[in-house]
């Protein structure tokens, strides 16, 4: 009746312990603190998110994420979402508090810079994405899967 305690999360079909993908995280020296969550992207479907705080300056990107977590695990678990905060929002008795983490924003690029299609084709493929995906500022240099993409909506793509 009260649901897992744990952080196991189901998603597309995989069991997911969400503490694997946060101390793979930890290990990276520029990052402090993290927490991973499941959200549901716009299609109501499951994504995992991570909530980075970062050593200094340091800017992550989903795309930097997925390049360091991909050596480790395995490509459903590695997080669609990505936001940067300075901290973690604790409760009063000093523990994350994982209800007050933001939403993500599905609208945002996942990474690069947005650069406008060359041709017919490319702008005919960035349309269907920027539909599939549920995302306004996408481009040519955005990687399907890293901007929120995945079998399901790939499925879409093709039909």
């Amino acid at each position: 009746f009260m649901g897992r305690t744990d952080q196991q999360v189901k998603i597309r079909g995989y069991r997911i312990e969400l503490g694997e993908i946060e101390q793979q995280l930890l290990k990276h020296p520029v990052i402090r603190e993290t927490a991973v969550l499941a959200h549901q992207d716009p299609q109501g479907n499951g994504a995992l998110c991570a909530y980075v705080v970062a050593e200094g300056e340091a800017v992550w990107t989903a795309a930097t994420v997925r390049d360091w977590l991909e050596a480790e695990l395995p490509d459903y678990m590695i997080p669609a979402y990505v936001v940067q905060l300075d901290q973690l929002p604790l409760t009063s008795h000093g523990k994350l508090d994982r209800k007050a983490l933001p939403e993500p924003d599905h609208h945002l690029p996942a990474g690069p810079e947005t650069e406008a299609p060359r041709n017919e084709v490319e702008r005919l493929l960035v349309e269907v994405w920027r539909d599939v995906l549920n995302m306004e500022e996408l481009g040519i240099n955005h990687q399907f899967f890293v901007s929120g993409g995945d079998s399901i909506k790939a499925l879409q793509i093709g039909s």
